[in-house]
């Protein structure tokens, strides 16, 4: 015999998920964009450890998340 479990999740929890992807997501493409323009501009690859140098001073304020990234760039 099989049995099958049915599960509900809740909306808000749905919804949270959804934020934290979508974050998670312009971050992801921000960054790409990042190594991309350092590389097209300048000639010189920013690697993952200089970005995830970066993130403990943009996560909590995912608002500023592009103009710190463009201030980086300016100085590379």
């Amino acid at each position: 015999m099989q049995k099958a479990f049915k599960y509900r999740i809740e909306t808000s929890v749905v919804d949270k998920l959804e934020q934290t992807l979508e974050i998670c997501r312009e971050l992801y493409n921000a960054a790409l964009q990042e190594r991309r323009e350092a590389y097209q501009l300048r000639g010189k690859t920013i690697s993952y450890v200089m970005q995830a140098n970066q993130l403990p001073a943009i996560k909590y304020s995912p608002a500023k998340l592009f103009h710190r990234l463009l201030v980086v760039q300016t100085f590379l």
